[in-house]
């Protein structure tokens, strides 16, 4: 998928310029002047719900360079945003322990299956102690199992916990709210991760 050739042809079905409802419900488990990071973040529809909390930062990273561009040019105002075009996973990598919380909202259902478990271990490696993913994950976007067709790749709550249940507390539900054609498809996620000193301890009982 060329993600920035969709952008360039406005054929972005799921930019639907506003925030994702799961992620504005959301919304109050942000600390004020918390740093946030939003992987996969388009043109930054969910910054609009996110700024409610009053984060110090929020850094928006995407690999398309005309969603950077253009979520750019809409928030070059309020400069707590700090658009990044990139790959989240890099950034983790480079940025470990400095985040306090992650919003996921269309990135885990866009990228190929095989690469979550690096994401996974990415947001475990960006997030501090006690930081957060707050996300809306598709576990049904179409009417099928089958994992492989998409994107969007769906998931389901057995792999969210085998995937993050490694470093994170993790809460699932299906999600009560949502785009219309959305509700009933998505599950609302809270991930807190655990302190670092339980990493060896959860790796050996693996």
């Amino acid at each position: 998928m060329d993600w920035n050739q969709a952008y360039l042809d406005k054929n972005t079905p799921w930019d639907k310029g506003a925030p994702s409802p799961v992620i504005s419900e959301l919304v109050p488990e942000i600390p004020q002047n918390a740093n946030v990071v939003i992987p996969g973040c388009g043109t930054g529809n969910d910054v609009l719900a996110i700024q409610e909390a009053k984060p110090t930062l929020v850094t928006c990273i995407d690999i398309a360079p005309e969603a950077i561009a253009t979520l750019a040019r809409r928030f070059e105002r309020q400069p707590n945003v700090n658009p990044v075009l990139g790959d989240f996973m890099e950034y983790a990598a480079e940025h470990p322990s400095s985040a306090d919380v992650i919003i996921e909202h269309t990135c885990f259902c866009a990228i190929p299956v095989a690469m979550r478990s690096g994401y996974a271990s990415a947001s475990a490696t960006l997030l501090r102690p006690g930081g957060k993913v707050l996300g809306a994950f598709y576990w049904m976007p179409r009417d099928t199992d089958d994992i492989t067709i998409g994107p969007p790749f769906q998931t389901s709550e057995a792999e969210l916990r085998t995937l993050f249940g490694l470093w994170f507390d993790i809460e699932i539900s299906v999600a009560k709210v949502g785009f219309p054609e959305r509700v009933g498809r998505e599950f609302r996620v809270v991930m807190t991760r655990r302190p670092n000193v339980n990493d060896e301890a959860s790796l050996r009982s693996v």
